[in-house]
């Protein structure tokens, strides 16, 4: 099967960012080496330069696509921040009232035990013994 200059060049950019097996990079090194103007394409192309961030620019289904995410993110945000704060004001408040709860429970067995200490049954202040 014979290498035609097509198939070199569907190989060259490969070649020339490094990213081809050593057969591959043999087989067009020794291509390169029998047609000159293709070298010297392959040298003129692998010392060019290209710009680091090359701007894009946007369409306009690009930009509301854009847009519809970020609205899409602050909603999400809203919704777990509000989810959040409701349930540290329910847990806050319920703490609240079993803190309430238990200390009138407990200042009523107090008051109870209290009354009920002295007397040997708890009933005899309320019965009359005439």
């Amino acid at each position: 099967m014979e290498i035609t200059r097509n198939v070199i060049l569907d190989l060259l950019p490969l070649f020339l960012s490094d990213e081809v097996s050593a057969d591959t990079r043999a087989l067009v090194t020794e291509y390169l080496e029998t047609d000159p103007e293709l070298a010297d394409i392959a040298t003129q192309t692998g010392t060019m330069e290209l710009p680091e961030d090359v701007p894009i620019p946007l369409t306009k289904e690009d930009k509301m696509e854009a847009y519809r995410e970020a609205k899409r993110f602050i909603f999400l945000r809203t919704a777990v921040l509000t989810i959040s704060i409701s349930f540290t004001v329910v847990a806050y408040w319920h703490w609240l009232c079993w803190q309430q709860h238990t200390s009138y429970h407990n200042d009523r067995a107090s008051h109870f035990t209290q009354r009920t200490a002295h007397t040997p049954f708890p009933f005899t202040r309320y019965m009359s013994l005439k």
